[in-house]
């Protein structure tokens, strides 16, 4: 937890001094994305910093896909959500004096919204370069899974993983 939390503290602190690089008059950003890097080391801090062997299912270059992409994504959603909170303070009855100082709300929200696209985008490649491993829980006995959903106007039921094979009955 703490090196999962701290480094996304370290990104987002990153990915916002990148955005300061290149639009000086967005520091305001920074009111949002500075205190919530700081309570996710602070919560990182206080957690417990287990030793933990990685499961052979990670050992992979794709553990490093995996993790860097989930770290932009992390970036990524905290910058939109700094880009939402100044939205609110903006289009309130009454804003402070020092948010005239800060984008006009249109480009905040666009910004806001290239940043969940983006931040949603690198969260489909954690997920596709993570591990899935399933095994059965009777010591190597085969088994099938499906995955199943309904909703209000559609339904579906497939066979799920790739490595499919039939299951001999007995």
């Amino acid at each position: 937890k703490y090196e999962v939390l701290s480094s996304n503290a370290w990104i987002a602190i990153a990915a916002l001094l990148l955005v300061l690089w290149r639009r000086r008059s967005w520091s305001a950003v920074a009111l949002v994305v500075l205190p919530v890097s700081l309570l996710m080391v602070a919560i990182g801090l206080f957690s417990n910093p287990q030793i933990r062997e990685l499961p052979p299912t990670l050992r992979s270059i794709w553990l490093v896909f995996h993790i860097g992409f989930a770290k932009l994504s992390a970036a990524a959603f905290l910058l939109s959500l700094a880009a939402a909170v100044l939205v609110v303070l903006k289009r309130r009855a009454t804003p402070a004096p020092w948010l005239e100082r800060v984008p006009a709300t249109e480009a905040l929200d666009a910004f806001a919204v290239r940043c969940v696209g983006f931040g949603f985008i690198f969260w489909t490649v954690t997920i596709a370069a993570g591990a899935h491993h399933m095994e059965s829980p009777l010591s190597g006995l085969p088994f099938g899974i499906t995955v199943s959903g309904i909703a209000s106007y559609t339904s579906y039921l497939y066979p799920g993983g790739l490595d499919l094979v039939p299951i001999p009955l007995e």
